[in-house]
């Protein structure tokens, strides 16, 4: 009789439009009845996550429907705590719109304050531009003794370079109105643009890293290789997923390919405007910039269907070393301005790979070096001077970036970010230092490592319940509680957090957490036997990118993560890949260089190593708590 009773009145509604309010931002719209939240919120144009993209596996969209609620889903009741679900919070992928309805966002749009990292090293590099600017004296007496315009501009420049079609169409006006000097830019074959006055001092470029997850830009000087800013953000397209997978599906079954190039073309323009701002320069005077990034972010910034990559051969559409004009790709800077994307190796190793292999100078070292990239997807990278070989463990993400994680967040304001037990008291690191939301990678990896030493957690996994401990300090046996039947920790009490809901490590999580951090160093494990080496040979681990910049090394090696006997050898490099970036930004040899490295490095597929089922499972335990 009820469902009768919903179905009339939905009927009676589907002839109006629905009032939507979003606060606390106040921002009202119109839409049809049975619109989804999540539509509702793209149709407001307002930033709001989706980490699965929309599928409602991972539980993390929560938004409090304070008018208007619907009863909960089949999905919510099933996955959702019941006390939530009667206080009206709703999941904003899977609920429906009926009436008139007011939405609390929780925290305004704008307010995520992703924890970036974009520092990475400056290697010297010999300035080799790819890029030139050549001026041109214009006698206006002289030029009638051509037989074209043409031909007194290459004939004053003293090489015979080709012309594209806006300097063409440009030329007759530029030399009439101009009465000093023309600055030609030119790639040595061909005149890009032309410039009144003398230029030749504004030669900029921006290397771009374009992250699954965030977005870095370097503004350099092309002529004396400086750094003049550097800007990060998130990636736009995150509200598609947060993964690769997620975009790529929003891609096949949404047909989202345009939305998506869109939204990365936006976001690097936003980069390079910003830089240019605080650097006080124009957008003008950028005439060259890199791109690095996985195979699949290098495929949407092109508008080339990544389909094929998350399907077996996973074959990219292409692997070399590309060049474009920047406006052809809707990028704001110097008309004439080229766009140069450093080559990938295959579809799971990409130009951040080869970025982070010149970073790391993992192809010029006599000593075998581990690099590990730990972000949205683990890449793990071995080798020296005679062969580098590279792995990429996608299992790594979901548990080190939140997704799979019951309270995991990415590292953004209200993350916990570290965690140490210091004798009979907890403490916690909160990124913006307010009220916890929840736990981000670094600080799971923490708070494991702790449990752990506690004797909270078993060499197996298992969260103890508080009878089985006998030696843990302080008070902490009665943050032991029961959350869907299993044993888990409590971190912040729901009065304490900042929605109001208790923040757990879960027995689920330990076991996502063990999976992913077994996943590496089965990777691990499988290329340094390539080598004949172990992990005591080697010259040392190099930590890259956002998440190894902030992971305690000491709480990695206590989860088992990375080898004991090699804590005194792990070096943070930050972000290697816009390091390489840069270094291919400055110098046309590096850029052979880079197309070097895609050629011989030597991509090992784990999923299909004859050893990895059989290793993996070895290496899901931690650490005994006595041998840490």
């Amino acid at each position: 009789m009820i469902q009768i009773m919903f179905y009339l009145v939905r009927k009676e509604l589907a002839m109006k439009n629905i009032s939507v309010t979003f606060k606390p931002l106040e921002k009202k719209i119109m839409v049809t009845p049975g619109t989804s939240i999540k539509k509702a919120l793209e149709e407001a144009d307002l930033s709001f996550e989706f980490p699965c993209g929309g599928k409602g596996k991972c539980r993390k969209c929560f938004v409090l429907v304070m008018e208007g609620v619907e009863p909960p889903t089949l999905m919510e009741q099933k996955h959702c705590e019941k006390n939530l679900l009667e206080e009206g919070y709703r999941l904003a992928c899977v609920t429906k719109i009926y009436r008139d309805i007011i939405i609390d966002l929780i925290e305004e749009e704008g307010e995520t304050n992703h924890k970036i990292i974009h520092r990475c090293s400056s290697r010297e590099v010999e300035v080799d531009p790819h890029l030139f600017k050549k001026c041109v004296k214009i006698d206006k007496s002289v030029l009638k003794d051509y037989p074209s315009d043409y031909e007194f501009l290459i004939t004053s420049l003293g090489e015979r370079l080709g012309i594209n079609l806006n300097s063409l169409r440009r030329l007759d006006q530029v030399l009439q109105e101009t009465d000093d000097i023309i600055s030609v830019l030119t790639d040595g074959k061909e005149i890009l643009n032309l410039e009144e006055g003398d230029t030749r001092g504004n030669m900029l470029g921006v290397a771009v890293d374009i992250g699954t997850t965030t977005l870095a830009g370097y503004l350099m000087d092309l002529t004396s290789g400086q750094e003049l800013e550097v800007v990060s953000a998130l990636n736009p397209q995150s509200k598609y997923g947060c993964d690769i997978i997620s975009r790529v599906t929003y891609v096949e079954e949404e047909n989202g390919l345009g939305k998506l190039h869109k939204l990365i073309i936006e976001g690097i323009n936003n980069i390079i405007e910003k830089a240019a701002k605080k650097a006080g320069v124009s957008t003008e005077d950028i005439c060259f910039i890199t791109i690095t990034g996985n195979t699949f972010m290098h495929h949407l910034f092109l508008g080339v269907n990544p389909s094929p990559l998350a399907h077996y051969p996973n074959t990219p559409v292409i692997d070399r070393s590309l060049k474009f004009k920047g406006e052809e790709l809707g990028l704001k800077i110097n008309p004439g301005g080229i766009v140069c994307l450093i080559p990938v190796a295959c579809g799971f190793i990409g130009a951040d790979a080869i970025a982070v292999i010149m970073d790391t100078e993992l192809d010029r070292t006599d000593k075998i070096k581990l690099v590990l990239d730990i972000g949205t997807n683990g890449e793990i990278m071995v080798g020296c001077r005679e062969k580098v070989l590279a792995a990429c463990s996608a299992a790594a993400g979901p548990a080190f970036e939140g997704p799979q994680i019951s309270c995991g967040m990415r590292a953004v304001k209200g993350a916990i970010e570290g965690l140490k037990f210091r004798n009979s008291e907890m403490e916690i690191s909160v990124i913006g230092e307010g009220k916890a939301k929840g736990i981000c990678g670094s600080g799971l990896i923490d708070a494991v490592a702790g449990l752990i030493q506690q004797g909270i957690v078993d060499p197996g996994g298992r969260i103890l319940s508080p009878e089985e401990i006998k030696d843990s300090k302080g008070d902490f046996k009665k943050r032991i509680k029961k959350y869907q039947k299993n044993n888990a920790f409590l971190l912040v009490d729901g009065d304490a957090s900042y929605h109001g809901r208790p923040i757990y490590i879960t027995q689920k999580d330990i076991r996502e957490l063990q999976l992913a951090k077994a996943a590496l160093y089965t990777g691990i494990h499988i290329l340094l036997d390539s080598f004949k080496i172990k992990p005591g040979d080697l010259e040392g681990i190099y930590l890259a990118g956002t998440f190894g910049s902030y992971l305690n090394p000491e709480s990695a090696c206590a989860i088992g993560l990375l080898p004991f006997e090699l804590i005194d050898k792990i070096y943070v490099v930050g972000n290697a890949a816009g390091s390489g970036a840069k270094m291919v930004l400055l110098s046309r040899k590096e850029l052979k260089r880079a197309e070097s490295i895609s050629n011989i490095v030597e991509y090992v597929d784990l999923s299909s190593h004859s050893q990895f089922n059989t290793l993996l499972p070895q290496f899901l335990n931690f650490p005994d708590k006595d041998i840490i």
